[in-house]
């Protein structure tokens, strides 16, 4: 049982467990709103159980009022979003080298439609819902662990939810094929292939971004790892146009841009 703020790990299918290159790097992971960053996030005010391991079988669920910010009198409720009442649940199954996680997310703007000094906001999503399913898993072969996951994200008028800040859209769907090849006793290469296709609120063409990644780790000890990646964005002109659907690599956005890369270098310790 948990309770105030919680981990991913509570609440969604964690990326690391079948992204190779997520693994690699941790919160330094290229995308903006690709697939692996779509889910990883932390709500606050949570509420949580994570069951013990039956035969490889265990689930997650988690619940908060008010999963984005700071509960309080004066802002309860305000704004075009208010509050953001979400629940989760992850099952997830481990059985030798096989790994599927499934994440089932419902959040639900409760909105005043007011903002902080009483002033009626220009929209309201009070009421209006957004839902995730994600499906993921690894099979490890021994010579290669191969990857892949497929999720959608369906809002009722757009996506509201801090996790995306992606207003301008509906409707995402997503995919990830990835593997990881050991090379050596420390070392192994990562590859990935991620897309994201997301209807738009406005209209017009759908917003796709491709991002492909490849990386290698040298692991120093069982906690400690050296680890290089090389990732590049694509987005199409229906990404490009809106302000929120496109997708970029490290901390920042650059709109103007269809193709974008990036190239991360570091060392990872496990504590």
């Amino acid at each position: 049982m948990i309770a105030n703020q919680g981990g991913s790990g509570y609440f969604s299918t964690k990326p690391i467990d079948f992204d190779a290159i997520h693994a690699c790097i941790a919160e330094t992971q290229p995308g903006q709103v690709l697939m692996a960053k779509q889910f990883k996030y932390r709500w606050d005010n949570v509420v949580g159980y994570t069951s013990p391991s039956w035969s490889g079988f265990s689930v997650a669920a988690a619940y908060t009022l008010n999963g984005y910010g700071q509960e309080s009198i004066a802002n309860r409720g305000s704004g075009a979003v208010g509050d953001v009442r979400a629940v989760g649940v992850v099952p997830q199954y481990r059985n030798g080298p096989l790994f599927i996680g499934l994440n089932l997310q419902e959040l639900r703007a409760k909105s005043t439609g007011v903002d902080a000094t009483g002033t009626p906001v220009a929209v309201s999503y009070d009421g209006k819902k957004v839902r995730a399913y994600d499906l993921g898993g690894t099979y490890d072969l021994g010579f290669a662990k191969l990857a892949a996951g497929y999720g959608i994200r369906r809002a009722d008028v757009a996506d509201f939810s801090a996790d995306t800040g992606a207003i301008d859209g509906k409707e995402s769907k997503q995919w990830l094929i990835g593997a990881t090849v050991p090379v050596s006793a420390a070392g192994k290469v990562l590859a990935s292939f991620v897309r994201r296709t997301t209807e738009r609120v406005g209209g017009g063409d759908d917003a796709r971004a491709n991002q492909w990644a490849v990386g290698y780790e040298h692991a120093l000890s069982k906690r400690t790892a050296l680890y290089g990646t090389f990732s590049s964005v694509n987005n199409n002109r229906g990404a490009r146009e809106t302000q929120t659907l496109f997708s970029s690599v490290g901390a920042g956005y650059n709109s103007g841009d269809g193709y974008q890369r990036s190239t991360a270098v570091g060392i990872r310790h496990s504590f």
